[in-house]
C-alpha cells in the first residue's frame, strides 16, 4: 500500500474504526461488504478525500465498488489526481 493508501487507512481507523487494530485492516479488506463502512461514513470519507487530496468526486464515483477497499479508494484518488 502506497502513501496515499496509508493516509486513507489512518483516517478510516481514526474516524470510523477506532477499536480495530491497524494490522487487521489490509489494502484488500472489504470495507462496505463487511459492514466496516456504511453510507454515512462513505459520504464523510468522500468529503475528506476531496479536501485532503484536492480532488473532485462525482456522484458516480461513490459507487460502493470504488469504496470497496483501501486499495480501490487509493486508486480512485490517484486516477482523479492524474486526470
Amino acid at each position: 500500500m502506497g502513501p496515499i493508501g496509508q493516509q486513507i487507512k489512518a483516517y478510516i481507523l481514526q474516524e470510523f474504526l477506532p477499536d480495530i487494530d491497524g494490522d487487521e485492516l489490509l489494502g484488500d479488506t472489504p470495507l462496505v461488504r463487511s459492514g466496516l463502512l456504511d453510507s454515512l461514513s462513505i459520504l464523510n470519507l468522500r468529503a475528506w478525500l476531496e479536501e485532503t487530496f484536492d480532488v473532485g468526486l462525482a456522484g458516480h464515483d461513490l459507487d460502493f465498488d470504488a469504496f470497496g477497499s483501501l486499495d480501490e479508494i487509493a486508486a480512485l484518488v490517484i486516477s482523479k489526481r492524474s486526470g
